[in-house]
């Protein structure tokens, strides 16, 4: 049998260097650092840049969206007025063919004669 203390010290016992620490690839670790320190600039930048896009993209859209908006209040109006146009066309033919239809029986019941005593019935008068 082999004496257990004499394992312990026996230079295979202890482990080595190697085994207890990995060995850094230190290329790996540039390469990290490299692609996090971009994304950390790209971030940085992106948070200045977008506020910058953002004043100049309205900047450029203001104008067209007045006139889309002018263009559209000018539409609305017309589309209004000849809606009411309209409207107003059916009204008036209404009361002009009701005043006709007044003024065709106002003329009737003058033409008919006066309402008097009716004849033949047989009272004498």
């Amino acid at each position: 049998m082999s004496d257990p203390a004499a394992g312990a010290s026996s230079p295979r016992a202890v482990p080595t260097l190697t085994e207890v620490v990995q060995p850094v690839d230190r290329a790996t670790d540039r390469a990290l650092d490299r692609d996090q320190l971009v994304a950390q600039v790209m971030a940085g930048l992106q948070a200045q840049i977008e506020p910058l896009l953002a004043a100049q993209v309205q900047a450029a859209l203001a104008p067209a969206l007045a006139l889309a908006v002018e263009r559209l209040v000018h539409e609305a109006r017309q589309a209004v007025a000849r809606g009411l146009r309209e409207h107003l066309a059916a009204q008036v033919a209404d009361a002009v063919a009701a005043a006709v239809a007044v003024a065709a029986s106002d003329e009737r019941a003058r033409a008919s004669p006066e309402a008097g005593p009716q004849r033949g019935t047989g009272l004498a008068g």
